[in-house]
């Protein structure tokens, strides 16, 4: 079942997005869905400083209406921080989300696992993880933390990271396998889109230590 909704979430995708336009809403079931990669506008937005901890939200957004609104539900879960690449965002819960993404960092998953799958529009809230990967700054053993709302800080290190096209990531379900499924080791894996025509994903897995 997982498999024949994750193809046919692809069909769509593929079949029906023209580029610079956002991705149709697509209908999912709980525990079937792949995620919706970001769909990232043509023009970046200057990235904030990143001196600042906690930049708003609104420090990033993007031109035109390409990314919609926040949804007001949106629950936070705590803070991402990337040093190396000057990366400090706030994540929010987007449990089996399939509509268009807004310009948040959301944390993707349709069920409870310890790879926390956090996906961000690169022209976006993850400007400072696309422009950290196109300065060969993704190197492995940098650190990133998660401070949860509640206080508790977890470390994480780079063990590697990766730009594949879209297909790779959902359309043989290869996904599940090395990206966004449960790991062995509690994991933070991030993920953007690269390039003007959104050709390729940018992935890359932290593990506990």
């Amino acid at each position: 079942m997982m498999r024949l909704a994750a193809i046919a979430l692809a069909l769509t995708l593929v079949g029906s997005t023209a580029p610079g336009t956002t991705a149709p809403t697509a209908p999912t079931a709980p525990g079937t869905a792949a995620p919706i990669a970001p769909a990232a506008p043509t023009r970046p937005n200057p990235p904030a400083a990143a001196a600042q901890l906690l930049p708003p939200e609104s420090s990033a957004t993007t031109p035109a209406s390409a990314i919609k609104a926040a949804p007001a539900v949106l629950k936070r879960l705590g803070v991402l921080r990337v040093p190396a690449i000057g990366l400090y965002v706030n994540v929010y819960y987007w449990g089996c989300g399939s509509s268009t993404v807004p310009n948040l960092a959301l944390r993707w998953g349709c069920k409870p696992s310890n790879n926390q799958f956090i996906i961000g529009h690169g022209y976006g809230i993850f400007n400072r993880y696309l422009v950290g990967y196109n300065l060969k700054r993704l190197r492995v053993g940098i650190i990133a933390t998660f401070t949860t709302t509640a206080g508790k800080t977890t470390r994480y290190k780079m063990a590697w990271t990766r730009k594949v096209v879209p297909t790779y990531l959902w359309s043989g379900l290869t996904g599940a396998e090395w990206a966004w499924e449960n790991t062995a080791i509690a994991s933070l894996t991030l993920q953007t889109c690269w390039g003007s025509t959104n050709a390729y994903r940018i992935v890359t897995r932290f593990v506990r230590g």
